[in-house]
């Protein structure tokens, strides 16, 4: 998020800019990811700190349960996934159904408005067709450089 829509600063831009992939992550993962690690490197200070056998294990027992509490219940992610993949095909096929009389192999296509165009970026290469649209708003500024010119009239 730009600065500019923040409420007030939080302190991460240091992190972001120094940490490598801290940037390119989702934000729960970021928050997530950071706490394990802080919680490991405690765990590390205390370890050389204190030789005390019970303070490590239970450092070690905590981290475990924290890791093993946050797993997905395989059995239903798996059938939720498997919906997801479905429905995505179905949708897939019935928008080639919509396009294939209208563009021909090797043509450039966009879908505007612009935005995150995952499907665009599934169905093209399977068509041999190319796309101005990005899979992410990270991306976009990056991509609109390249850009057609009659395209940046649309920035």
């Amino acid at each position: 998020m730009p600065a500019k829509y923040a409420v007030t600063n939080t302190g991460s831009r240091i992190i972001s800019e120094k940490l490598p992939g801290f940037k390119n992550m989702k934000a729960s993962y970021r928050w997530l990811g950071l706490a394990l690690f802080g919680f490991w490197s405690v765990l590390v200070v205390i370890a050389s700190r204190d030789n005390k056998r019970k303070v490590v294990a239970l450092s070690c027992a905590c981290l475990f349960a924290v890791s093993v509490l946050n797993l997905p219940h395989l059995n239903r992610k798996l059938h939720k996934d498997q919906g997801n993949r479905e429905s995505f095909l179905h949708l897939a096929s019935e928008l080639v159904g919509e396009l294939i009389g209208l563009v021909t192999v090797g043509e450039q296509v966009v879908f505007l408005p612009y935005g995150n165009d995952f499907v665009a970026n599934f169905l093209f290469p399977r068509f041999g067709l190319k796309s101005c649209n990005v899979g992410d708003d990270k991306n976009l500024q990056l991509a609109q450089e390249s850009w057609p010119s009659i395209l940046r009239w649309f920035k």
